[in-house]
């Protein structure tokens, strides 16, 4: 159902688009083809390129210190209702070290260490429950004097099983050949691909 999405929706090459554009129906142009079977397959690309519908908030603070260290002040919040986002599942943060790891601290959330970065985690209902969290990072090294900011980039990753920016929802699959229903599941999920934030 295109009339629930909020993103712009753009078919594969191999479907009949003029079908999808008009009544919503995704099928083959060559209407001999049959959709494979317990094989992932991609029928539809979206791209979402507004900042202001991403549904968190992320400040990025850094600190040089006058030994040399530098340490990390990384503020969230959860704003997904604004953008028709009930719920996330899990919020992950990557924050990459600068040396080794002097201390770390979190208020909402759980850290780890991993090495050559910091790991915090947001899951659960916590990740839309809890409106604001913050994790302070405190690491031995630090990039040339005047180019923290610049130089701090964090992974974050999020997720929701409940529901997506898309909104999209199958209503009912029928066999190409004489158009009977087909029993069929649906799923959705979101998930980032791609997602880094820079202090400002």
């Amino acid at each position: 159902d295109r009339g629930r999405s909020n993103a712009p929706l753009k078919p594969s090459g191999f479907l009949n688009k003029q079908m999808f554009e008009n009544d919503s129906v995704l099928c083959y142009k060559d209407a001999s083809k049959k959709f494979p079977i317990d094989s992932p397959f991609q029928l539809l690309r979206w791209n979402l390129p507004a900042t202001q519908l991403v549904p968190i908030e992320v400040e990025c603070w850094t600190q040089e210190e006058s030994h040399g260290g530098l340490t990390m002040s990384i503020e969230y919040r959860f704003v997904g209702a604004s953008v028709g986002l009930s719920s996330l599942d899990v919020v992950e943060f990557r924050v990459p070290l600068f040396g080794e790891l002097n201390d770390a601290d979190c208020e909402g959330g759980e850290w780890s260490n991993e090495g050559e970065f910091v790991r915090w985690v947001i899951q659960g209902s916590a990740a839309a429950s809890v409106p604001e969290a913050s994790l302070l990072v405190s690491c031995s090294g630090a990039p040339p004097s005047g180019t923290a900011q610049e130089a701090l980039r964090l992974e974050v990753d999020f997720k929701s099983s409940s529901n997506t920016f898309a909104g999209l929802a199958v209503d009912d699959v029928q066999s190409a050949e004489d158009g009977t229903p087909v029993p069929f599941a649906f799923q959705r999920s979101l998930q980032t691909a791609s997602f880094g934030v820079g202090a400002a």
